[in-house]
């Protein structure tokens, strides 16, 4: 080979391609997404309006704003504010300098201490500091918009010269501040049912309706709608659900209340909320239910209103609905609330319909999920049916066992 050539594949070779920095790991921010997209993002929340007192414990510690909340109203429970730090840490395999931190042209922050190559290395700075970058953003990380966000590059400066250039190593993060209402109004505080919900313009895109039913236990919710866009927001794709639950009546504030978090994921056909149970319940004991919407940053939003309970209940809190319950015994009143209780709570543990799982694969599949709805809805009501779903749940296991063991039948159990 020609040596001029072999100079040339060598150097090639042996060049890094693209930044080598790697975002390991984020502290004293709402919440941070590091693995998706093609550049890490670091969220800062800031919903509750006027928090004045929602300041950091420890100065890189969050602050839980939804423990201030004295109704429903928006909270964040990893709220920043301009006194709380922002710690980045980042590794690079190619350079051997100072931890930088820039926003364009300008040097936001940049350590003192050398950290070599492939050691961790750690931005320390403010949200006060990073917010005086991030356009729209108001003095103190105030919002002045829903959703606010920086392009800032981090990494290691190998020469020293306070700048990110030529010879040293960088990323691109996106730090993104959202605040739902930064105007102090109610608009994302509440919703109301979904047919309530439906008639305003535009329907606000969090959970308007869902029913409780019982299991051993626990509660496992069916019927979940949304109003129109979810979950679309402004501040982005809502992320979480958060389930309140009391046995005392429909919390007033979370504050202090029990919660159960839920996921809301992608599927096929748009997107759903998985993982629907909540556990460690008592038997024979009524419980009652609000619910709430996370956007990414951690900020809590839309919670089940008084008009939406009266409305599918036929009570304002703090007053509480009589059995029997829409999921318990074929009631009528409030979907809103149920019993645990020992013998329905075969119907719906770890959401198994055995043999049709058995036949189509998947307990998720669209007509196991069909049947699933007919068992809470048409058998569950009614004493018969109660036993027979007992006398399925009892005997399908084995059944479900063999036809596994005999796959040639599960198009003819399909049908």
């Amino acid at each position: 080979m020609n040596r001029g050539w072999f100079l040339i594949i060598s150097a090639l070779v042996s060049a890094p391609i693209g930044a080598a920095v790697k975002i390991t790991g984020v502290a004293g921010a709402s919440n941070s997404n590091l693995t998706s997209g093609t550049n890490p993002i670091i969220y800062g929340g800031l919903a509750g309006f006027g928090v004045t007192a929602c300041t950091s414990a420890d100065s890189l510690t969050p602050c839980n704003g939804c423990a201030l909340a004295t109704g429903l109203q928006i909270c964040n429970r990893s709220r920043i504010d301009s006194t709380l730090r922002l710690r980045i840490s980042f590794t690079s395999d190619t350079a051997t300098g100072r931890p930088i931190l820039m926003y364009d042209t300008t040097t936001v922050e940049v350590e003192t201490t050398s950290v070599a190559k492939g050691s961790t290395a750690t931005i320390d700075t403010t949200w006060g500091n990073v917010c005086t970058y991030i356009p729209n953003s108001g003095p103190g990380c105030r919002a002045t918009a829903q959703s606010m966000t920086g392009t800032f590059k981090i990494g290691i400066d190998a020469n020293s010269d306070g700048t990110i250039g030529t010879g040293d190593d960088s990323t691109t993060v996106q730090i993104i501040v959202l605040d739902p209402d930064p105007t102090g109004t109610t608009d994302y505080d509440q919703i109301d049912d979904c047919a309530t919900n439906a008639a305003l313009t535009p329907p606000k895109p969090g959970i308007c309706g869902f029913t409780a039913y019982p299991g051993d236990k626990k509660i496992y919710f069916e019927e979940i709608e949304a109003g129109s866009g979810f979950p679309t927001t402004a501040m982005g794709t809502l992320q979480k659900v958060n389930v309140y639950y009391s046995a005392t009546g429909f919390v007033t504030s979370p504050a202090g209340a029990e919660f159960k978090q839920l996921t809301i994921e992608q599927t096929d056909s748009g997107y759903d909320v998985v993982n629907k149970i909540v556990d460690g319940l008592a038997n024979a004991q009524d419980y009652f239910f609000r619910v709430s919407v996370l956007d990414p940053a951690g900020n809590e939003l839309f919670f089940t209103s008084d008009t939406a309970v009266f409305n599918v209940c036929g009570v304002t809190p703090p007053a509480v609905p009589t059995r029997p319950f829409d999921g318990t015994g074929g009631g009528t009143l409030c979907p809103l609330a149920a019993t645990p209780d020992e013998v329905v709570g075969l119907l719906t543990k770890d959401f198994n319909c055995f043999i049709a799982t058995a036949a189509f694969g998947s307990n998720m599949n669209r007509v196991v999920q069909d049947l699933r709805h007919f068992r809470n809805q048409v058998l569950l009501p009614n004493h018969w049916g109660r036993k027979f779903v007992s006398w399925y749940y009892k005997w399908s296991p084995p059944a479900a066992t063999w036809l596994n063991e005999h796959p040639f039948f599960k198009p003819f159990i399909r049908v």
